[in-house]
């Protein structure tokens, strides 16, 4: 979608690589973080509500269940999608993921990295185990999160399509 996007509405290119490789990294980013990352997030975010959402009774099976789920396969594999974008952003100097600018990389990113892992980190704690600390174990990845969540492109295209659909803010 985002990808779509920009294509048929980015007219000025200002999320555009310049170089064909850098426009190949930003597809990988957009297919990586719909197709690999986030699937690990919305089943931890799942499976933390199931075990708020059990039937009295069956809470404590649940949560044993659950638990184990998350931290034989769900948690440690977020761990390795976060280790390799904080690798990959750590070469690239912190800034963007693609290139020295703002691109649809750091916008599907966006979504994933600042609102599920660093902008709720007592759901982040819970998702996990409560054994990881992602601000220490990914500081580059928390400061591009701080960075990317004041970055005025970004703030302006949310406020497009929160005014396209309808959103207010309170």
């Amino acid at each position: 979608m985002i990808d779509y996007l920009i294509r048929h509405y980015d007219t000025e290119q200002i999320l555009v690589p310049d170089n064909e490789d850098d426009k190949e990294l930003v597809n990988y980013y957009l297919q990586f973080a719909e197709g690999s990352l986030q699937p690990f997030l919305v089943s931890l975010l799942v499976n933390n509500m199931a075990k708020k959402m059990a039937p009295f009774g069956a809470g404590f099976l649940v949560n044993k269940v659950v638990l184990q789920i998350n931290a034989l396969y769900y948690g440690p594999e977020l761990m390795k999608s976060l280790d390799f974008l904080e690798n990959n952003l750590k070469k690239n100097k912190g800034k963007f993921f693609v290139g020295n600018k703002l691109t649809g990389a750091d916008i599907i990113l966006s979504f994933p990295i600042y609102d599920n892992v660093f902008g709720d980190l007592e759901r982040t704690k819970a998702m996990t185990g409560g054994k990881i600390d992602v601000v220490a174990k990914y500081p580059t990845l928390k400061a591009w999160s701080d960075t990317i969540s004041k970055e005025p492109k970004l703030l302006k295209a949310n406020e497009i399509i929160d005014a396209k659909a309808g959103v207010s803010k309170l």
